[in-house]
């Protein structure tokens, strides 16, 4: 009998210890999707700040910034830019190259031309080992030159939205990994024709005709 009551106490010590386990795995999980919850909401913020910032109190890109040619476009054509660090994700990097190839195999009168850079201009080795390796394999000019001194309070990994003849930003996009919906909703917002099928309205009547 007390053989029997000691093996009985063991099986529900040892229940009670399992239970414990699976119990302390379920409140790391939890606690870890919390915590990837709350960087990701503090990142969508950040970014959304910049994003304001860069459209409200940098609003143009200087004469001097990069172009893809020296004419001057028709009113309604923009130029669009993605600047990245080999520091940035490299999934969100060929998220944002995968869109912006099907930009530039798309003809269009309103995408002027499209460049990408990193601009880590000390580390040309490191660059060219992700540059090599990204999938796909970007089919815009994508050189290696760090522009974002000219934004500033500009971070990569952004992509920006410029009217060719005068410079000025329309529109910014900060890709934030795992966040599909702000991604497809910037493309949406500019070739509703490639991505998303058409808007309620079209944003280039709007944007392209703001006045500084």
């Amino acid at each position: 009998m007390e053989k029997k009551i000691l093996w009985l106490t063991v099986v529900a010590l040892l229940a009670v210890d399992v239970f414990l386990v699976v119990r302390g795995r379920q409140m790391s999980a939890l606690v870890l999707d919390l915590e990837s919850d709350a960087a990701s909401y503090r990142a969508e913020a950040a970014y959304g700040d910049e994003q304001e910032a860069l459209l409200n109190q940098v609003g143009s890109v200087p004469a001097d910034f990069p172009k893809l040619t020296g004419e001057v476009a028709a009113d309604t054509a923009v130029d669009v830019y993605l600047l990245v660090s080999v520091d940035d994700c490299t999934n969100c990097i060929e998220d944002e190259v995968s869109r912006l190839n099907m930009l530039a195999l798309e003809p269009s009168d309103r995408v002027s031309g499209i460049w990408g850079f990193f601009v880590d201009e000390d580390r040309p080795e490191a660059v060219a080992v992700v540059r090599d390796h990204l999938a796909p394999q970007p089919v815009f000019p994508f050189a290696v030159g760090n522009p974002l001194p000219m934004l500033p309070g500009a971070t990569t990994p952004l992509v920006l939205v410029v009217r060719s003849q005068d410079g000025r930003i329309l529109d910014a996009h900060k890709p934030i990994p795992q966040n599909l919906t702000r991604r497809d909703a910037f493309y949406a917002r500019w070739t509703p024709q490639l991505f998303d099928g058409p808007l309620s309205s079209d944003p280039w009547s709007s944007l392209l005709s703001q006045e500084d």
